[in-house]
């Protein structure tokens, strides 16, 4: 079988220098007869991966030749699954009582212990344990868990929380942190009235009459009531996303409509009300003390004013980094006001929404924002930042009017990196640097609907990433290596978890391939030559060639696979001046290397 070199070409304005697309490490399916939802991923302290969602039938939960059997409890079970840095389990739990529960979000402390925040109906036993039961009562309706285990997947303690009226209100809780010290901090919305202390004690919080409200509160590492309060108004008010800064300052988002009160702070939505009902949501970003959860402030991201009922703007994930900056990402509709402060800065949908990224200063000032239009259609679900305040963006994006998806990630007007969806949903990661400029991207999919929910790094920065997807699907961020097709087990309906690692360094090459089941091309590895300048403006130059290749054809392909150039390699320089912005593909014999253009 033929064997290939494929040397990847990046060409770039001269705004920044695109890093190495990450080298695939593994990836794997898990599914059974039903339906399982991967919501969260995490990592711990030794490079350990960590995922939960929901299951909905016994389940084999371990993707390799091994097993770990998930025996199904009620109609749909919370599950949390750890594997090591080489994608084996290390154990998998499941948990719940009759009926429908499921894991939100989860969040690792520095000892490796996890908490889990979710939803459930009815009495569930929140202890995995075959024997040991931790049984926390339902108040009607759908109410709150927030559950704690050890490294090794022991339950430690549960609390859940609901609305106690018995009128059977829904309330959730979406997202949870956990600082330096254990304690950790939970964000939702409730209706009625709730005890959110799980003591002898009573701190109950009423929300306002036939109204939800937004909620925050605060739990020592053994589970103890620190505080709560609520964000409250009449029409409406959800957290979504609670982070904590370097400060131990912990910052909430959500969406409200109407007018809100943060702390004795009114706040109204843009698009106010007609005849007693609001017109649109608006994002708010709200600070406060950790040890009291005291007050700092409240800023709104205000919406369109002309949007029709219904559509609320959101947000999706929060996070900040070293510098104590904010991140958040969510969904635009229509015209939104990005400026938290006395100015304006306007930022239009191009359809009936898109995707917004903004950045702010601890203080809630606005760096800077992007929007996806006119480029991506689709949704960034889940955000990461590491230690040298570069961004992770993932989520999917997919078919415009039935036909596949060019999408530029790009946010320089300038400069195009664009990607094509392969089915109706592809799943996308996307690192930027603290300005927001592109670094590299790449996308995954097969040819129907494929999600990235969550996002992770572990220690070395390797990406931890997964989600759902249907059929079988391509994991390779490499274009033209052998494609790695995860199993597809068809439930009686819904989809499968998929999840996979990436590494990132300077100069990645794939690794031997001695099995082809997909018919690709082999490609192998021999180092036998080297590839400069990195980057390079108007040549590149291949050193210490091997004589073998003296001769070998020569192609150049354009992000599609389309070759738009041959010829017979004579010398050690190749010409790429010519060559417009974009991404580009080098092909030749027996081996793989990369590098970067610059303009």
């Amino acid at each position: 079988m033929k064997s290939i070199i494929i040397i990847s070409i990046i060409l770039i304005s001269n705004t920044y220098i695109f890093s190495q697309i990450p080298t695939y490490q593994w990836a794997y399916s898990i599914g059974d007869v039903g339906q399982e939802n991967l919501d969260d991923i995490a990592t711990d302290s030794e490079n350990n991966i960590i995922i939960s969602g929901q299951m909905y039938s016994t389940t084999d939960m371990d993707p390799t030749e091994f097993s770990e059997i998930l025996y199904q409890i009620g109609q749909q079970d919370a599950f949390i699954e750890k594997f090591n840095a080489d994608g084996y389990v290390e154990w998998g739990l499941n948990f719940g009582g009759a009926y429908y529960d499921g894991v939100y979000q989860i969040a690792v402390d520095k000892d490796d212990n996890i908490f889990a925040v979710g939803y459930y109906r009815g009495t569930i036993d929140c202890d995995p344990d075959m024997v040991d039961v931790a049984n926390i009562p339902g108040y009607g309706g759908y109410d709150m868990f927030l559950v704690k285990f050890d490294k090794n997947g022991e339950f430690i303690w549960a609390h859940g929380f609901g609305d106690v009226s018995a009128l059977d209100y829904d309330d959730f809780v979406n997202s949870v942190a956990v600082d330096d010290d254990g304690s950790v901090y939970i964000t939702g919305q409730f209706r009625g009235s709730i005890d959110f202390d799980p003591g002898p004690d009573v701190h109950a919080i009423n929300a306002t009459i036939t109204s939800i409200d937004c909620f925050a509160a605060k739990y020592n590492a053994d589970g103890e009531y620190q505080w709560a309060f609520r964000i409250s108004g009449f029409d409406g008010e959800y957290g979504t996303a609670i982070t904590i800064d370097n400060n131990n300052d912990v910052i909430i988002a959500g969406q409200f409509e109407g007018t809100a009160e943060f702390s004795g702070h009114l706040i109204t939505a843009a698009g106010g009300e007609i005849l007693g009902y609001p017109k649109e949501g608006d994002v708010f970003i709200a600070k406060h003390n950790s040890d009291d959860g005291s007050y700092i402030w409240a800023k709104t991201i205000f919406g369109d004013t002309e949007q029709n009922a219904g559509y609320s703007n959101n947000a999706f994930a929060l996070k900040t980094d070293a510098d104590n900056n904010i991140y958040i990402t969510g969904l635009l509709y229509g015209e939104g006001d990005f400026d938290m402060n006395d100015d304006e800065f306007i930022v239009t949908s191009y359809a009936d929404y898109d995707n917004y990224f903004a950045k702010y200063s601890p203080d809630g000032d606005l760096i800077w924002v992007h929007t996806t239009a006119p480029k991506l259609p689709g949704y960034n679900l889940d955000m990461a930042i590491d230690g040298n305040n570069d961004i992770y963006l993932t989520g999917f994006f997919g078919y415009s009017t039935g036909v596949p998806y060019e999408a530029d990630f790009d946010f320089n007007p300038d400069s195009i990196y664009a990607l094509q969806s392969l089915g109706e949903n592809d799943i996308y990661i996307a690192k930027y640097d603290s300005s927001a400029e592109l670094l590299w991207a790449f996308s995954l999919g097969g040819s129907e609907y494929d999600y990235a929910t969550a996002i992770a790094l572990d220690n070395d920065y390797n990406i931890c990433v997964g989600g759902w997807f249907f059929n079988t699907d391509d994991f390779d961020a490499n274009p033209d290596s052998n494609f790695i097709w995860l199993p597809y087990t068809a439930p009686d309906w819904g989809d499968n978890i998929w999840m996979g690692k990436y590494k990132q360094d300077g100069i990645t090459i794939p690794q031997d391939t001695t099995d082809n089941p997909s018919g690709i091309d082999e490609i192998t590895q021999n180092n036998s030559f080297i590839i400069y300048p990195n980057p390079a403006e108007n040549n590149i130059q291949l050193k210490n060639v091997n004589s073998e290749l003296f001769n070998a054809q020569i192609e150049i392909l354009n992000i599609h696979g389309e070759v738009i150039n041959s010829f017979v390699y004579k010398n050690s320089s190749i010409d790429i001046s010519a060559l417009p912005v974009g991404l580009y593909f080098i092909r030749i014999e027996n081996e793989i290397q990369k590098f970067v253009k610059s303009d």
